[in-house]
């Protein structure tokens, strides 16, 4: 299937797909050999009131580059480049990294890392405020070497984004992997 992609204000891209439905054809076949067409192309899901149904086939009155294109110049405002959906990298929680450099769709892996960072930051904040409750309890109670364990592990915590796997990362699986154990512990 044919995407629209742009670059956006973000600095990554928006990708687009049109709804199939929206294709124009000609004719459909439903499964019985029933042929229903049309004498102008008109949008497939006009019908059966939905697209796409099991066992229905349409014979198109545009191709998938000319409905992306339709599609585009409809809804996009931006400069755009259609691509095949193969062309797009799979980018699992990494979607606001995928640039485009009018050639190719990759991963920026810094922004990747970016984004891989706040990921570890939203896990770490609960653990941080657990842990500043529990300090507090431990200055009230006198329990200094409580305080020094917490004040430990809070500056573990802290250091989860400077974790040296995050930026020997090259890849996007090899991110998701650099997980500090002080975050996957409860």
């Amino acid at each position: 299937m044919k995407k629209i992609i742009w670059s956006n204000s973000a600095g990554g891209i928006s990708v687009f797909t049109g709804f199939e439905g929206a294709r124009l054809c000609v004719s459909i076949a439903l499964s019985d050999d029933t042929i229903i067409s049309s004498e102008t192309p008109v949008r497939a899901d006009s019908f059966l009131g939905m697209w796409p149904v099991d066992g229905v086939s349409a014979t198109w009155a545009e191709t998938e580059e000319e409905f992306a294109q339709r599609m585009a110049e409809r809804h996009v405002t931006a400069p755009f480049r259609i691509v095949d959906d193969t062309e797009i990298p799979e980018a699992d929680g990494f979607f606001d990294a995928l640039v485009d450099d009018g050639a190719t769709i990759t991963i920026d892996m810094d922004k990747a890392k970016e984004i891989h960072k706040d990921m570890l930051r939203s896990i770490r904040k609960p653990k941080l405020d657990k842990l500043d409750i529990d300090y507090m309890k431990a200055i009230e109670s006198g329990n200094t070497s409580e305080q020094l364990r917490i004040s430990g592990l809070k500056q573990e915590l802290r250091d989860v984004t400077i974790h040296p796997v995050i930026e020997l990362a090259q890849t996007p699986d090899e991110l998701k992997l650099a997980i500090p154990k002080v975050l996957a512990d409860n």
